[in-house]
């Protein structure tokens, strides 16, 4: 971990599975929900939105809408 609180280390990895799957999912053309993430990155849909909305506040990606979301 190298510096990190175990927090950091642990949001890191939750935002890039979160990324990881979101992609997946879009290059076959479907954007999930917040539940579907949740279920798969093992986190409630209110835990997933948090996150969403900090990537989107960091400038990772755009929430446009409920669903759709937009890598920058």
């Amino acid at each position: 971990m190298y510096g990190r609180s175990c927090e950091e280390y642990c949001s890191e990895t939750l935002r890039s599975d979160m990324i990881v799957f979101i992609r997946e999912c879009q290059s076959m053309g479907y954007c999930p929900s917040r539940r579907e993430i949740g279920a798969k990155v093992g986190r409630a849909p209110s835990v997933v939105n948090k996150h969403l909305h900090r990537m989107a506040n960091d400038g990772v990606l755009k929430l446009k809408g409920v669903r759709r979301i937009e890598f920058l």
